[in-house]
């Protein structure tokens, strides 16, 4: 595995850990690059947030912003591939890298932490379709 990939990738993608984003400049990763990690950063938060009360329509939210940002994560799936490839990387690992960081932080918050953490994501993927996608 490759540690510096997987730290550039969560760095510069992950909702989770954005205090680390400062550390990578963003010109180093596309808007659709950016959108397809958040994809699947969403996809797995949404899961675990829909096991807290109160949460039951996250995964309906997450669909609803996935499809309105269909063709950029798209996209941006096509060029993390190619980077991936460049690095002798597979797409399977590449996920289950961005996975295993939401699981990681997932596991280290308290009820009260994660409950925040479910209101955040839900008010970000309820909001009107930006120009331009947040960056966390």
């Amino acid at each position: 595995m490759n540690k510096h990939f997987v730290i550039a990738t969560v760095c510069s993608f992950s909702l989770l850990i954005s205090a680390s984003l400062a550390a990578f400049p963003k010109s180093k990763v596309s808007e659709s690059q950016h959108l397809f990690a958040q994809s699947i950063i969403y996809h797995s938060l949404s899961g675990f947030c829909a096991n807290v009360a109160g949460n039951k329509s996250l995964s309906s939210d997450y669909q609803k912003w996935r499809v309105s940002y269909q063709d950029s994560i798209k996209q941006g799936r096509i060029e993390v591939a190619d980077l991936a490839a460049t690095m002798d990387k597979t797409m399977d690992s590449v996920v289950s890298d961005l996975v295993h960081v939401a699981e990681q932080e997932w596991g280290q918050m308290d009820s009260s932490q994660r409950q925040q953490k479910c209101q955040d994501l839900q008010a970000f993927l309820t909001q009107s379709k930006p120009e331009k996608p947040a960056t966390y």
